[in-house]
């Protein structure tokens, strides 16, 4: 009896965990919204990630344009002022960009004061002159007719010298006169090749220093312009 007891027992268990089981399950099934939609997906039908599109590459930069190199010829010096530009210009470094040629020209007029009695006397003048505030000038010693006059410019019309004098007169320089000059005298002219144009304006600024002179492009089977 025991025994039959024991086995009935063990038999009741098992069937009372197994109606438990199913009572469980049918109350997750009631939990769950359209079960009958859900559907196993194997490792296989995994959906694929579109490759995503490499980022565009971002645009490239213009190239930039080349500085506007020109050829200017700044002049016409005579020596003593020649001598002067070219202490301007060394600084500059442009060694064979630098070059200069040489003419005659005519000169019609000039402005000056008459020659003085002696060296000592010219040289005491230029003392004066720069005293007030005049620099551009000198003594002449290479013509024995207007040795130690003082020039302050050559110029082709009567009209440029009238310039250069009301200006003196300005300074207070009461002794200088216009007057004719029919002579031949060099002139140097500095040609600048290969120089950006910036330069070119900035000559434009220095030829004040030389009343006269002038700032121009070279001629055009001497100028080498680049793009």
């Amino acid at each position: 009896m025991f025994i039959i007891l024991l086995v009935a027992n063990l038999a009741f268990a098992a069937w009372a965990l197994l109606l438990r089981d199913e009572a469980r399950d049918a109350h997750l099934m009631a939990q769950q919204i359209n079960p009958e939609k859900i559907k196993v997906i194997l490792a296989r039908d995994k959906p694929v990630a579109a490759p995503v599109a490499p980022a565009a590459a971002p645009a490239a930069k213009p190239p930039e344009q080349p500085e506007l190199l020109v050829c200017v010829e700044w002049g016409g010096f005579v020596p003593a002022d020649a001598t002067r530009v070219e202490e301007l210009l060394a600084p500059l470094g442009m060694g064979p960009k630098l070059s200069q040629r040489k003419v005659e020209d005519n000169i019609g007029w000039w402005v000056f004061i008459p020659p003085l009695a002696s060296r000592q006397a010219a040289n005491q003048k230029a003392v004066e002159l720069k005293n007030l505030g005049v620099d551009d000038f000198f003594i002449v010693s290479e013509d024995s007719k207007w040795r130690n006059a003082i020039q302050f410019g050559l110029f082709k019309s009567q009209d440029a010298a009238n310039v250069r004098l009301a200006k003196l007169r300005d300074s207070r320089v009461r002794s200088a006169q216009a007057g004719k000059r029919d002579a031949q005298i060099a002139k140097v002219f500095f040609q600048m090749r290969d120089v950006p144009e910036p330069f070119a304006a900035k000559l434009g600024e220095m030829k004040s220093m030389f009343p006269g002179s002038e700032v121009k492009a070279c001629a055009a089977e001497e100028a080498k312009v680049r793009p």
